[in-house]
């Protein structure tokens, strides 16, 4: 799944993004096995726990956040960009 519209509009707000992915298994074509559930998740029981720890480390290394950015985002109800705030793409 891609996360490049959310990140477009966290951007437009001033927020930074991380993102980190995955992969649990080739796209439709580019295995040689059958694409099955099962498989997705037992890969992601693999790596589970160190994911885990490398999101707990990364948390933890964050600066506590300024407001700025969530202050610019819109209030639940909006229907649009507020005054100052960038167009969303």
């Amino acid at each position: 799944m891609s996360t490049v519209k959310e990140t477009e509009l966290a951007a437009d707000y001033g927020m930074q993004v991380l993102g980190i992915s995955c992969i649990t298994n080739k796209a439709t074509g580019l295995g040689s096995s059958k694409l099955n559930h099962t498989d997705v998740t037992e890969a992601g029981r693999r790596v589970r726990d160190s994911l885990s720890q490398l999101l707990t480390h990364i948390i933890e290394a964050l600066p506590p956040p300024d407001g700025d950015a969530i202050s610019r985002w819109p209030s639940q109800g909006e229907s649009g960009p507020a005054e100052g705030r960038p167009e969303a793409r």
